[in-house]
C-alpha cells in the first residue's frame, strides 16, 4: 500500500476514447479513487483514436474494429502487466469484464495472491449478436462462463439490486456489494445555461423538446424508441427528439428520420457529444427518453436526472433502482408497445406541473448518487478484503475460459441431441 491509499489495477475491455457505460465508469472510479489518495493502474485496449493517456493507462495489444464494429478485441498477451507486477507491490486487482483481459487479471491475482474484485457492468448475453456463432450457443456459453468468473472472485460488484437478485438466481455465490456508478454533480451545476444546445439548433426556450444519450446500437431498442418518438413528433408538431451519440445504426436511424416525413425534419442526431456539451445536450430536454431492456444502471438516465431532466423509460433489470414511476418519471410495462410509449410521452409533455414535480425528485435521486461518496464506499470494500488472511482469498485458475465454456455448451447440446435420437 502506497503513503496514502491502496495501489489497484483495473482491467477493462472497454475504455476511452470508446464512449460506452463501461469505459466512463473505470474511468470515473479510477478518477475518483486517485482524487482520495489511491493509486489506480487501467490496463485496456488500444484504439485508432489516440487517447489523451495519463500515466496510469497501460495500452494492450487488440484487434481494432472487431468484427465491423467501434470496438477493440483486447489481446491478453501483453507483458506490461507482469512487468508491473513484478516491479510494484498492487493491493487489489478489479477486473470490469469476466474474459480476455478479466482472465488476465484474475491469473495476476492468483499469482500475486491479491484479492480480486469484479464489477458486473454488463448482460453481457444480450450482445450476442456481434459474435458470429449461433446466438442461442453464444448466449449459453456467456451465462455458464460468467456464473463460473463470478464465483471465482472474493468479491462481485453489481450495480443494482436487481442485478444482485439476478446474479443470485442464476447461482452466484461469492459476496455481491450493490454499488452504481455515480455522477460528478458538481459539472451538472445549476446555474449553467439551459439554452445552449436549444440556441445551436435554433429551437426556442418554450419548444417542447426530448432527449437521448446513448451509443446508437441495436441492443438499445433504439427503432423501438424512434418509431415512438415519431408518433410523440406527429401528435405534437411544436415537439422535437434530439439523439447524442453514434454507432452501427445511425444510417439506419437517420433513414427513418428522413422517410417520416415533416416530423423526421424534427429528430435532430448529433453525433456523440461528450464532457460540457454533453451536459448542454441533457440540460435542453424536458424529458429523457429512453428504452433499452439490456442495462446493469442505465447511467445516461442518471446523468439527465442530476441535470434536473425527468425520464420516461422501459422497465427493465437496472433501471428500478435509478427510475421511480411517477416519483422522478415514468417507469413503463417492458412489453408495452410504440403506442403506449408515446401516449406516455404525449401526457408528460402536456402536464407541466407533474413534469416539475418530477424534475425535483430527479435533482433528489441525482443527489444519492454522488461520485465521491460512492468511490469512498468501494474503499471500504477493498479495505475489507485486505482485512482477509491470505487463505480465505480464493485461489482456483481458470484456464482457456470462455473457449472451453463453448466447447462445453456445445458438446451438451450435443448429448442433448444424441438422447432425443
Amino acid at each position: 500500500m502506497n503513503a496514502y491509499g491502496y495501489n489497484i489495477a483495473f482491467f477493462t475491455n472497454t475504455y476511452r476514447p470508446f464512449i460506452g457505460g463501461v469505459a466512463m465508469s473505470v474511468d470515473l472510479f479510477q478518477r475518483t479513487l486517485t482524487e482520495l489518495g489511491n493509486q489506480v493502474i487501467v490496463y485496456a485496449p488500444e484504439y485508432d483514436l489516440a487517447a489523451e493517456d495519463g500515466q496510469d493507462v497501460r495500452r494492450l495489444p487488440a484487434i481494432r474494429h472487431f468484427n465491423h464494429t467501434d470496438f477493440s478485441l483486447p489481446l491478453p498477451v501483453s507483458f506490461k502487466p507482469i512487468v508491473d507486477f513484478s516491479a510494484q507491490a498492487f493491493d487489489i486487482v478489479h477486473v470490469h469484464h469476466p474474459f480476455l483481459l478479466g482472465e488476465m487479471g484474475l491469473r495476476i491475482a492468483r499469482q500475486h495472491r491479491l484479492p480480486l474484485v469484479f464489477t458486473y457492468h454488463t448482460q453481457y448475453e444480450r450482445y450476442t449478436h456481434y459474435v458470429p456463432v449461433s446466438q442461442e450457443t453464444a448466449q449459453r456459453t456467456i451465462l455458464r462462463h460468467a456464473l463460473e468468473f463470478c464465483n471465482l472472485c472474493d468479491l462481485v460488484i453489481a450495480p443494482t439490486t436487481d442485478m444482485e437478485q439476478m446474479l443470485r438466481e442464476r447461482g452466484v455465490e461469492t459476496r455481491i456489494e450493490v454499488l452504481p456508478t455515480g455522477i460528478e454533480l458538481e459539472r451538472y451545476d445549476r446555474r449553467r445555461d439551459p439554452g445552449v444546445l436549444r440556441r445551436e439548433l435554433g429551437l426556442a426556450e418554450d419548444t417542447p423538446v426530448l432527449v437521448h444519450v446513448g451509443r446508437l446500437a441495436l441492443e438499445k431498442n433504439l427503432i423501438f424508441l424512434l418509431t415512438a418518438c415519431l408518433r410523440v413528433l406527429a401528435a405534437e408538431p411544436r415537439a422535437h427528439l434530439v439523439i447524442a451519440g453514434d454507432g452501427p445504426i445511425r444510417e439506419q436511424l437517420e433513414t427513418m428520420a428522413a422517410q417520416a416525413g415533416e416530423a423526421g425534419e424534427r429528430v435532430h442526431l448529433l453525433g456523440a457529444r461528450t464532457g460540457e456539451e454533453l451536459i448542454d445536450v441533457y440540460r435542453a430536454g424536458d424529458l429523457f427518453v429512453f428504452s433499452s431492456k439490456t442495462e446493469t444502471q442505465g447511467m445516461v438516465v442518471a446523468e439527465a436526472m442530476a441535470a434536473g431532466v425527468p425520464a420516461i423509460a422501459l422497465e427493465a433489470s437496472g433501471l428500478g433502482d435509478v427510475v421511480r414511476d411517477d416519483v422522478n418519471g415514468r417507469l413503463l410495462a417492458g412489453d408495452i408497445d410504440e403506442e403506449g410509449f408515446a401516449r406516455a410521452v404525449v401526457a408528460a409533455l402536456a402536464d407541466r406541473e407533474r413534469r416539475e414535480a418530477w424534475r425535483e425528485g430527479a435533482l433528489r435521486t441525482a443527489r444519492k448518487m454522488d461520485m465521491v461518496l460512492l468511490a469512498q464506499k468501494l474503499h471500504g470494500h477493498y479495505a475489507s478484503l485486505k482485512l482477509l488472511p491470505n487463505r480465505q482469498l480464493k485461489q482456483e485458475l481458470m484456464s482457456f475460459g470462455l473457449l472451453r465454456n463453448f466447447f462445453e455448451t456445445v458438446w451438451e447440446d450435443l448429448e442433448n441431441w444424441f438422447t432425443r435420437i
